[in-house]
């Protein structure tokens, strides 16, 4: 049953021919195909050019036409709600456009009325139902009657191309909004499929809650309704965006393009060949543009009578949509987009913008990478490996949601075969479950690869760089984990909690905080964050994200907290119980080019000029041969708000709990060279006395000694400004030596702290405390004794 109150206007109007720019079609037939122009250009259905050298009559008085460019007799008409409407308030033709030609320009779709969209949000039930059929005021277009593309199955392919600027509002409300749709009802099947979203039309361009295209169609048989593909995510309100749709004639192919990248979910699985035109009503078939209808037969649909209902109208404007024959290559496009969408980042190398910088790593969301493109996820890793010492590389910190399908095996396999060889490779890596991650309590997969007996675990001790994990207990899950880093001048805590954490959970992280109040510490979970859907470069704290901070917040040490999950990029400043500053950062582009193109978040540390520098870099991007790297979406680095910022970081005066007051160092076990002989450093100690703490630390340096004379030789070690020194004693060539006796100075061994957490898990900081009461240099007795000549 159609919407009580819904007037089609078939206008009594004598629209001119429009000459055709892209090749005639006579009306077709079903079955029938469209014939190739003579001058080689695409056959096209249908063209529709938003701008007012296509428009007839008037939205003002509801009369508006937009003729068919094609020639082929597909014009739009209005469908303006019966209760005093007018098209005007919904429709307008403006001068903006993608291309910026002289006789573009587009038609703005304002969406519903403030108060009706009000009446929406609030009304339930019946009185909703009864205030849509009867108060609620919309306007959209919708192919004439009779017009020929109202029967056409496209049974040799198609191509759909759609040039559409996202409102510079969005908002969650916008979510699902409908650009394209073919009337009829697609709820339910012969073969007993649903329409799961419930939308009226048996093919629907919707964009959805992320931001991306999301396609449907019903073949030309309809014996068939998938959510076919998805696009890219169209994260910037006010751009610009070529949409591109192909279905080749076997139906086995269906692809997304978006400003010319290529959708990584497009559908392969056949037989989705043509569109079917519905015949089950008077309007079965016709395109219709800028509405939402929810469908009567779908089993939870809005109304409870039987009533197709108009939900949502669409925001943004559209300067041209175009159907053609066959699927298009990019040279047959209307356009080639990437000339008018700018860039949003560059091809520069990574290169570290002070001497001695060192940087972290933060992997966001490679689900739908390690799912569709896990090659991607491979070459990054290589590259990480390869330039580790070039960009200072001292940590990786996968936020969460490392596959899709928690239970797919393959994905697991491909994660493993990403991320494990950075670990094997000595690089700290860490890693936290998201929500795809497991099902219920069913961790065992993440366990499996990821957990504390997997290979990953054990690679991390062989390099010394050890995971602590949650202890197993009744409320605890196993999956939260710790490990110390250092990097520059100080030893850093980095503390991985379980996606929602529970009470227990909670108390653990608690815990590990008070055990180690002496390390700065970040923390990273899978969901802390929310972002504006208007503004993704915006974010706050989540309900999630609140309940880690309370425990968080209390710790002078935490200045980093980092998650994904929601789709967006942005920095929330938060400031501590001490009246200092904590970042907070959300990272995720999962629904970017690639499943995120190996867009990783890199946090470049200069204590020389007490800054933090965030960029976004694809290692992946970086591996490739420039040549290679043609598309709209091939670049190292995304810039822009929410990708990257600078932040002013005073070090000392942060990290005081951990600033280096004194150094003291035990001699190597090596003490006694001949001449020329290379230094050994082997079983060097090098303790940093710090207010809160003594710990063992290895980003030192030690000064040249030479090597080439004989003699007492003195050392430096240097590290966080200070430095303290060893003696070694190079013997002439005629000297004999006994062997000394030395003592060193700290005890790098573990300690315990009593609380069931290791102290020494990483660098063996505990018992460097008996490192205060040392001599400040270890000094080296060594015995001469010179042969009688």
């Amino acid at each position: 049953m159609q919407q009580k109150g819904k007037t089609s206007l078939a206008l009594a109007l004598a629209i001119a021919s429009v000459p055709t720019l892209t090749g005639t079609l006579a009306a077709l037939p079903r079955t029938a195909s469209a014939a190739e122009p003579a001058d080689g250009a695409p056959a096209v259905y249908a063209d529709w050019k938003f701008n007012a050298s296509s428009a007839q009559g008037s939205a003002e008085d509801n009369t508006l036409v937009i003729s068919d460019a094609s020639g082929n007799g597909n014009d739009l008409e209005l469908v303006v709600s019966d209760n005093g409407a007018k098209a005007s308030d919904f429709l307008t033709l403006e001068e903006k456009s993608m291309t910026g030609a002289q006789d573009a320009g587009s038609m703005k779709f304002s969406g519903l009325k403030a108060d009706d969209q009000a009446q929406l949000d609030e009304l339930t039930g019946e009185t909703r139902e009864n205030y849509i059929l009867n108060d609620l005021e919309y306007a959209y277009l919708r192919t004439k009657d009779g017009a020929p593309i109202n029967t056409q199955t496209f049974e040799n392919g198609y191509t759909i191309e759609i040039v559409f600027m996202m409102p510079e509002d969005y908002d969650a409300s916008d979510a699902w909004m409908n650009i394209l749709a073919r009337e009829g009802s697609g709820a339910q099947l012969g073969s007993g499929q649903w329409d799961y979203e419930g939308h009226h039309g048996t093919m629907q361009v919707n964009i959805s809650n992320c931001k991306e295209i999301q396609y449907m169609t019903q073949n030309a048989a309809n014996s068939k309704y998938n959510s076919t593909l998805w696009g890219l995510s169209m994260d910037n309100g006010g751009a610009w965006y070529h949409i591109a749709i192909t279905c080749d004639g076997n139906g086995d192919a269906l692809k997304c393009f978006t400003n010319s990248g290529e959708s990584f979910r497009n559908y392969t699985g056949g037989g989705m060949d043509g569109m079917y035109a519905s015949d089950e009503d008077p309007d079965g078939g016709k395109f219709r543009i800028g509405a939402v209808i929810s469908d009567a037969s779908y089993r939870w649909c809005d109304s409870q009578f039987g009533n197709d209902l108009v939900t949502k109208l669409l925001r943004g404007n559209i300067q041209e949509i175009r159907i053609s024959e066959g699927a298009l290559d990019e040279s047959d496009w209307l356009f080639d987009p990437k000339p008018y969408v700018g860039s949003f980042g560059n091809n520069q190398p990574y290169a570290l913008k002070n001497e001695g910088n060192y940087t972290f790593a933060y992997l966001p969301d490679t689900q739908n990478t390690i799912k569709f493109t896990p090659e991607v996820s491979d070459a990054a890793t290589s590259w990480m490996i390869e330039n580790r010492d070039e960009i200072g590389l001292k940590g990786v910190m996968h936020v969460g949601d490392l596959v899709e399908n928690w239970n797919a095996d393959e994905q697991w396999q491909n994660a493993e075969q990403a991320f494990l060889p950075l670990a094997e490779a000595g690089i700290p890596t860490t890693f936290v479950p998201g929500n795809h991650d497991f099902s219920g309590s069913d961790l065992t997969s993440y366990h499996k690869y990821f957990g504390e007996n997997s290979a990953y675990a054990a690679a991390m001790a062989e390099n010394g760089n050890t995971v602590v994990f949650e202890p197993a207990g009744e409320d605890t899950r196993q999956a939260a984990s710790y490990t110390f880093v250092e990097g520059g001048s100080y030893t850093y805590l980095l503390i991985q909690l379980m996606y929602e954490p529970n009470d227990t959970e909670l108390a653990w992280l608690e815990k590990v905080l008070s055990a180690y109040p002496g390390y700065p510490a970040m923390i990273t979970s899978h969901n802390i964050f929310s972002c504006s859907a208007a503004e993704p470069d915006e974010c706050t704290l989540n309900e999630q994200g609140e309940r880690i901070w309370e425990v968080a917040k209390k710790h002078d040490n935490v200045f980093m907290l980092t998650g994904g999950h929601n789709h967006g990029s942005g920095f929330i400043d938060l400031t501590n119980d001490f009246g200092n500053p904590v970042i907070g950062m959300l990272v995720d582009y999962q629904f970017s080019y690639n499943g995120g193109n190996a867009w990783y978040r890199f946090m470049e540390m200069d204590e020389t000029d007490n800054k933090i520098y965030f960029s976004t870099f694809s290692p992946y991007e970086a591996s490739r041969d420039e040549a290679d790297k043609t598309g709209y979406f091939d670049l190292n680095f995304m810039t822009g708000s929410g990708n990257e910022r600078t932040y002013d970081f005073d070090f000392d005066s942060r990290f005081s709990f951990q600033r280096t007051e004194a150094l003291t160092v035990s001699a190597p076990a090596k003490t006694v060279y001949k001449i020329g002989e290379t230094l050994d450093l082997t079983g060097l100690s090098v303790i940093s006395i710090a207010p809160a703490m003594a710990r063992e630390v290895r980003g030192y340096t030690v000064s040249e000694a030479d090597m080439s004379t004989a003699g007492m030789k003195t050392i430096t070690v240097s590290y966080g400004g200070k430095s303290a020194s060893f003696n070694i004693y190079v013997q002439p060539e005629e000297t004999a030596v006994t062997p000394p006796s030395s003592e060193n100075n700290a005890d790098a061994g573990a300690s315990d702290d009593g609380e069931g957490l290791t102290a020494g898990a990483a660098l063996g900081i505990g018992a460097a405390i008996s490192a205060v009461l040392a001599v400040g240099a270890a000094a080296v007795a060594v015995l001469i004794v010179r042969k009688k000549s």
